[in-house]
């Protein structure tokens, strides 16, 4: 009894035993009708080139050409002049980057990047012992697209709604600077309307280019202005007519300004205590702002002149002069010949004034007039062969702009 139990557990173990050995990593498996597993060769894994590095300067207060590029072990007159007929990097500017590119193991760099602007870059690049230059601008696919806000607030919340930037608001402020002053004269319900150029990348929306239909609406006065290129290949916006948009004057003397007082030939005077005519337009600016000439002319006049403090006067085409008072510099000469936007002055406090800000006069015919209702001389209109082509492409921009416009208020047709 005993005896047969051994044999029986000695079998079992045995037969275990056999099956841990049949199974063991070293032998080859082979199933019946299959064929012998051939031994295979490791893969090959690809050696992945060793990329480019790159490293930021940004330009700090006290910085020079010469005190950057040392940095990086390059030679600064090589560089500047390879890149003179382009920028001069000499004329650095605070929060200016470069980007310099290094190869894997190299000390020096072989190439530099100089953002020029928002659409333009420097690239320098070493050729041997040489160094060359190129500019290098962003490609964007271009589509027309149609934009269009009121003024509820403010004509810049209402634009930055709507997804215009600063520079978008002031290519609008720039092409009505001959008709509107945006600082002063925009009311609550103004409208704006745009055909405008979309700017993609890549199947995104980057930002917006050039407006080719701009329309604005403000107290009930409807401005338009149409982009065109005449046969000189020079670009500028004109009415439906095809009066251009630049009139020989600018609207205000300050690009950035509010109207603290305006004409009135019965103001209560605040230093004099009584009523006294006001015949100009005070806009409200802090002591140093520069002052603009509105129009072409010659100065006849500059210095101080007893209330009105640093005065200058223009005298423009006929009947027209101006006058600007109370300013704290003034940069021309009497029988100076200035142009239009021409800075002349900054703003200041000198004379009778209570603080900072810009009296400006205007005279039509040897008298004041309200510089803010005064009807300035149109721009010139288009003609010949420039007129017919401006009708033709205003046809072609107007109707893409009456599509999107439709297509953006959900109709299906236009009445």
């Amino acid at each position: 009894m005993f005896l047969s139990a051994f044999l029986t557990l000695s079998l079992i173990f045995g037969y275990k035993a056999l099956i841990k050995v049949s199974v063991a990593p070293s032998e080859t498996l082979v199933t019946e009708n299959a064929a012998p597993l051939e031994p295979t060769e490791p893969e090959e894994v690809a050696e992945v080139e060793p990329e480019p590095e790159w490293r930021s300067y940004r330009v700090q207060k006290g910085d020079v050409l010469g005190s950057i590029l040392p940095k990086f072990g390059l030679p600064t007159a090589k560089v500047r002049a390879a890149a003179l007929d382009i920028i001069d990097l000499a004329n650095l500017r605070i929060g200016q980057e470069f980007r310099f590119q290094f190869q894997p193991g190299a000390e020096t760099p072989d190439e530099i990047r100089f953002a020029l602007g928002e659409d333009d870059t420097l690239i320098i690049r070493q050729n041997g012992e040489e160094w060359t230059a190129e500019q290098e601008k962003i490609k964007f696919d271009i589509q027309l697209g149609y934009r269009h806000f009121v003024v509820e607030t403010s004509l810049w919340q209402a634009a930055i709604d709507e997804g215009l930037r600063a520079r978008d608001i002031a290519m609008m402020a720039e092409v009505l600077q001959y008709d509107i002053d945006f600082n002063t004269e925009i009311r609550k319900g103004a409208t704006a309307e745009l055909l405008v150029e979309e700017l993609w990348q890549d199947g995104k929306l980057v930002k917006l280019g050039a407006a080719k239909i701009l329309l604005f609406t403000n107290k009930g006065n409807e401005y338009q202005a149409i982009r065109f290129t005449n046969s000189r290949d020079v670009t500028a916006y004109y009415d439906s007519n095809g009066v251009s948009r630049e009139s020989p004057f600018l609207r205000s003397p300050l690009a950035f300004s509010r109207v603290t007082s305006n004409f009135n030939p019965k103001r209560f005077h605040p230093i004099h205590k009584k009523v006294r005519p006001h015949n100009g337009t005070d806009f409200g600016a802090k002591t140093g702002t520069p002052v603009r000439s509105v129009s072409d002319g010659v100065v006849t006049y500059a210095g101080r002149n007893g209330g009105h403090g640093n005065f200058i006067k223009v005298k423009h085409m006929s009947p027209y002069e101006t006058s600007y008072s109370h300013l704290s510099k003034i940069s021309v000469k009497k029988g100076q010949r200035v142009k239009k936007g021409q800075i002349i002055g900054k703003v200041g406090s000198t004379g009778a004034s209570t603080g900072p800000h810009l009296h400006y006069q205007v005279w039509k015919n040897k008298r004041f007039v309200d510089a803010m209702k005064v009807k300035f001389p149109k721009g010139k209109k288009l003609s010949g062969g420039d007129y017919t082509a401006f009708k033709s492409q205003k046809t072609d921009v107007w109707a893409e702009f009456e599509r999107l416009k439709a297509k953006e208020s959900g109709d299906q047709g236009i009445d």
